[in-house]
């Protein structure tokens, strides 16, 4: 597989029943684990660091040992499901944030060309 394809994530919900998942990929399903908290943990730098040293220089996989094998902490199951919120919470702030940002560029834009065709005087 690619190497920067490696390693990344995403939470299978049961929209997705009957889906097929392909060869290079694991599908991983904890037991006692919050799925938020496992999509968060596993995008982690301190799990990412590990998938790294783990693949080597020549070979671009991680096997289903290597991954038995991560080490991360687990805490109580109240305690992901609050970390997991918090995390959400970051990531539905940060991309309405990205939305706006794009707004502003595009709002910039539009006032650059009024201004460079001359039909907006400063």
């Amino acid at each position: 597989g690619s190497r920067s394809l490696i390693g990344k994530s995403a939470i299978v919900t049961k929209d997705a029943d009957g889906a097929a998942f392909g060869a290079f990929m694991t599908v991983l399903r904890g037991e006692g684990i919050n799925q938020m908290y496992l999509f968060y943990i596993w995008q982690s730098d301190y799990i990412q660091k590990q998938i790294k040293i783990l693949m080597g220089a020549l070979i671009n996989q991680i096997t289903s040992f290597d991954i038995q094998h991560l080490q991360c902490f687990i805490p109580s199951l109240p305690e992901q499901q609050a970390i997991a919120a918090v995390l959400s919470s970051a990531d539905e702030e940060i991309s309405l944030l990205q939305h706006d940002l794009e707004q502003e560029k595009l709002k910039k834009k539009s006032l650059m060309q009024l201004l460079l065709t001359g039909l907006v005087r400063v």
